[in-house]
């Protein structure tokens, strides 16, 4: 699960960033979105390659909107 491991570094380092950008990891390794690794990570969403460029799209837009929805 290298994959997971350098992505969870990278998002963790852009949660750091003000403001902190949308993170979607992008991978070829078969991973679930309930891996401990990847919630640990903070990333907006796991993508599948291959994939198409109106998935990217569609989750980039889901991310933005659940920022933009009040939390409580």
């Amino acid at each position: 699960l290298g994959d997971v491991d350098i992505g969870s570094l990278v998002s963790r380092a852009a949660r750091d960033q003000d403001p902190a950008p949308v993170v979607i990891l992008i991978t070829g390794w078969p991973i679930k979105p309930s891996d401990p690794a990847l919630q640990a990570s903070g990333a907006d969403g796991l993508l599948q390659k291959p994939l198409r460029v109106s998935e990217l799209v569609e989750a980039v837009q889901s991310a933005l909107a659940a920022r933009s929805r009040p939390t409580g």
